[in-house]
């Protein structure tokens, strides 16, 4: 007869967003539950395959939050909770740390790409209003001779015109600005 366990679905997911894949959390967590337990009680009381239960336990072995115990049948035993939750965000942390590299290192790109642009003239396309005016100021602060932005009306900073203080102190003086702004639904008009 097989012994009920709850598994509350938030701790399913908090573990599945630590690393762990569903079954592997439900497993975990019932271990906690039942302390020691072999496979086919574990895969009992989670409803899982016993096939999938097998695999996991021994991927949770390997990445050491379950410890085999050597007997007939085999029993699994899980490391305490805590040392399970340094474990997972230690390890989340290298991801987010590499991740954090990764796009370092794309930002580095960028930034030489924009470094190798012709600074005479600068051409900038503006389809939405996802940039703002300390973005324009920057980019037209690195253009030598004349910057050019194109947008629609509604998408133009409203600091533009109402900053000029700002704009005088933190823009290549010698640069020219131009921006054709294009009317909404009027394609064919430039303002």
């Amino acid at each position: 007869m097989s012994q009920t366990i709850s598994i509350d679905e938030d701790d399913v997911q908090t573990l599945v967003e630590l690393g762990l894949n569903s079954p592997q959390a439900k497993i975990y967590l019932t271990l906690i539950s039942l302390q020691i337990a072999n496979a086919k009680k574990i895969a009992q009381t989670t409803k899982i395959d016993s096939g999938e239960v097998y695999r996991q336990l021994e991927n949770l072995e390997k990445i050491g939050l379950v410890e085999k115990i050597l007997k007939f049948p085999n029993e699994y035993a899980p490391i305490p909770l805590t040392e399970t939750l340094k474990l997972l965000i230690k390890q989340k942390n290298k991801e987010n740390l590499s991740l954090q590299k990764r796009a370092q290192k794309l930002l580095l790109k960028n930034d030489k790409a924009i470094v190798y642009e012709p600074k005479d003239f600068r051409f900038s396309v503006f389809p939405e209003s996802r940039f703002t005016f300390e973005y324009l100021t920057k980019a037209h602060k690195e253009v030598q001779k004349e910057s050019l932005w194109y947008t629609q009306i509604d998408n133009l900073p409203p600091e533009i015109e109402k900053n000029h203080e700002f704009w005088d102190k933190n823009t290549n003086k010698n640069a020219r600005l131009r921006a054709l702004a294009e009317l909404r639904g009027c394609s064919d008009r430039i303002l």
